[in-house]
């Protein structure tokens, strides 16, 4: 298989967890982002606004998105 020729789907948040979902379909040229899902906090959170998936990876790869 040609390095250049694959796809990657990456689960970035919501496993096991309702409401902080993001699923990424990466290719060696690009990122898709299907879902980006946000969460309020309940009573054990003060002080949080908005909980949201892990996005070091976004953040890393953002020139692909």
């Amino acid at each position: 298989m040609n390095d250049n020729n694959w796809i990657r789907i990456i689960p970035l948040g919501g496993l096991g967890d309702f409401g902080k979902n993001m699923m990424v379909v990466e290719t060696p040229k690009d990122i898709l982002i299907i879902d980006s899902g946000v969460l309020f906090p309940d009573s054990e959170m003060p002080g949080a606004d908005l909980v949201l998936p892990d996005m070091n990876y976004i953040k890393k790869n953002s020139d692909k998105i």
